[in-house]
């Protein structure tokens, strides 16, 4: 079955690849071409997948996750890449996400202004209040 959701969902990859060829600036989340509801956070991973899949590079998808929004919003003097003095937000992933994009899923900490979560605890402490409703379903996503 075609719907016009998922007709939308293949008209936005087939943009954002020619844009990106054409040397467009991408950020993340602004018109997410993904499918399913939009969680932040959650949505962002199946978001940079549908750009691998759309044909950007993973290095060029995370790029997009990253400095570009930060570059977008004139704010990448203190966002968008690790550097001193910039904030310490980041994640800390399992596997390589340069090899397969889906690899961003598989966080293992968090970093919020120097300070240091564990990402299972994290989901534990919002289970059944936002998202999904246990880690399974949180992978699922």
């Amino acid at each position: 079955m075609n719907t016009q959701f998922e007709k939308i969902y293949w008209v936005k990859r087939k943009t954002i690849r020619a844009f990106y060829q054409a040397g467009g600036l991408i950020t993340l989340g602004t018109d997410h071409p993904s499918t399913g509801e939009y969680l932040s956070g959650f949505s962002t991973h199946r978001e940079l997948h549908t750009l691998v899949l759309s044909g950007i590079p993973p290095a060029a998808a995370i790029k997009i996750a990253t400095i570009n929004g930060a570059r977008a919003l004139n704010v990448s003097h203190k966002l968008g890449s690790i550097e001193p003095g910039k904030f310490a937000d980041l994640f800390v992933v399992t596997g390589n996400p340069l090899k397969n994009i889906r690899n961003t899923r598989n966080v293992r900490l968090v970093m919020k202004s120097g300070q240091v979560y564990d990402s299972k605890a994290l989901l534990k402490s919002v289970e059944g209040n936002l998202g999904p409703n246990s880690p399974q379903e949180a992978e699922a996503w």
